[in-house]
């Protein structure tokens, strides 16, 4: 099942969940493709249920040029890649691959998702708390979460007005049931349940192809 749903475009992140859930990212443009992608992943997946979430990038301001979508491809597998080897792989100077990277960072062209395996994660479990509200999004439960689950918050999914989404680190079972109680107890809170993360599975070739994407736009505009 996973294997099939790693073929379908766009597909760049699946979760394996302990149980019979899966948490899948993936681009897409427009409804219409989310839609479908969505009615997809389910009927590979034999789900008649699916929850859903938007998790829009930063708005980029900034026009990139050929070099700038160098430097991006050069980093997407390396992002601590010295700028040294980052000149001598591209013709550039040190000098402008710093100043460069710097204005990507800042116009929000470039910024780090960090990946956490649980296979390599010794003495914690990845969980994450999936809770439904009531009507909509009561103003104070975002801070209440993320303030009880403190330094074990690493993740927080929050654009969506009737359920949120927070992946956290335990170092106990035992923590996550608890968890789950006081979530439940929460006014507003009408449901909720969580996951244990088993396995996360990165498909880096949808980054690139989106890349590739964007290079070609630029080449054909005006």
């Amino acid at each position: 099942m996973i294997k099939k749903i790693s073929l379908i475009p766009g597909v760049a992140v699946i979760k394996n969940l302990f149980g019979n859930s899966l948490c899948i990212a993936f681009y897409h443009e427009g409804e219409q493709t989310l839609r479908k992608t969505t009615e997809l992943i389910s009927s590979i997946a034999g789900s008649s249920s699916a929850t859903s979430a938007s998790e829009p990038f930063p708005i980029c301001r900034m026009t990139l040029s050929s070099d700038d979508l160098r430097i991006i491809k050069s980093l997407q597998k390396e992002p601590l890649k010295p700028y040294t080897d980052i000149a001598k792989e591209l013709g550039l100077s040190v000098k402008t691959v710093k100043r460069r990277i710097t204005r990507l960072t800042e116009g929000e062209a470039l910024y780090i998702i960090a990946e956490l395996d649980p296979k390599f994660l010794s003495g914690g479990i990845v969980c994450g708390l999936l809770i439904f509200y009531d009507d909509l999004k009561p103003n104070h439960m975002v801070e209440d979460i993320v303030s009880y689950l403190g330094d074990r918050l690493i993740f927080a999914n929050l654009d969506d007005p009737h359920h949120g989404y927070f992946a956290f680190i335990i170092t106990n079972l035992a923590m996550a049931q608890e968890i789950l109680d006081w979530a439940l107890a929460q006014k507003g809170v009408s449901s909720g349940r969580i996951d244990i993360v088993q396995e996360v599975i990165s498909l880096y070739s949808v980054y690139e192809e989106q890349l590739e994407k964007l290079r070609r736009s630029l080449a054909y505009a005006s």
